[in-house]
């Protein structure tokens, strides 16, 4: 776990940003900070990410393959259970490992980001916000549609499994082939502003509620 900041006493607030390399890390070629970084910056909130490389959301709830280390239970959950914070909100931005590293379908990968929120709000979160997955260079057709019905499936969120949806759709961030945000993987400085712009109205309305 890289923690950013500190619980602060008596904060009625904690933000914790799970998922995959991109909240860790923007591009490695352009060395800037990741967009939890810029979102929450000037905020004056406590925060942290968990996050792990090339993790799809089931190893990330279950610690099952070796690369995702320790599950939810003892890496992620501890958070909400020692907070005083009222207010415990959870960002959840992956899903590209399920695609192009499991070919899970775009049904599978929303079931699977279900399963991590309704765990989280089990263990102790109040509030859950996920992301779209962004666009690939690396998807092949079959994974683009998977994307593409992934992220229908959580901008109808039907079943009311998050309390805010940052839609990536509507963005530069659908696709990976512009240089300026992306160096196929990670975020350059402009592609990280963008995504934390994306989601600075949809944390302040969580904010707000």
């Amino acid at each position: 776990m890289s923690a950013v900041a500190a619980r602060a006493p008596g904060s009625l607030t904690v933000v914790v940003f799970e998922g995959q390399s991109l909240n860790l890390r923007s591009s490695m070629l352009f060395g800037v900070d990741p967009w939890p970084y810029r979102l929450m910056a000037g905020r004056g909130l406590p925060w942290a990410t968990v996050a792990l490389d090339n993790a799809s959301w089931t190893d990330l709830l279950t610690g099952t393959d070796a690369a995702a280390g320790q599950p939810s239970s003892t890496r992620l959950h501890p958070i909400a259970q020692v907070s005083s914070a009222a207010k415990k909100i959870l960002v959840l931005c992956g899903g590209q490992t399920d695609l192009n590293g499991e070919g899970d379908s775009g049904t599978q990968v929303f079931a699977d980001l279900v399963a991590n929120a309704q765990a989280a709000r089990t263990a102790g979160f109040t509030h859950v916000i996920a992301t779209t997955i962004p666009g690939s260079s690396t998807y092949d057709s079959g994974e683009e549609i998977a994307r593409n019905d992934h992220n229908t499936l959580l901008l109808a969120d039907a079943g009311g499994d998050f309390d805010g949806v940052v839609d990536l759709t509507v963005t530069s961030l659908d696709t990976h082939n512009d240089t300026d945000f992306w160096d196929v993987i990670h975020l350059s400085a402009i592609g990280a502003d963008k995504l934390a712009d994306a989601a600075d109205p949809v944390l302040d309305t969580v904010l707000a509620a």
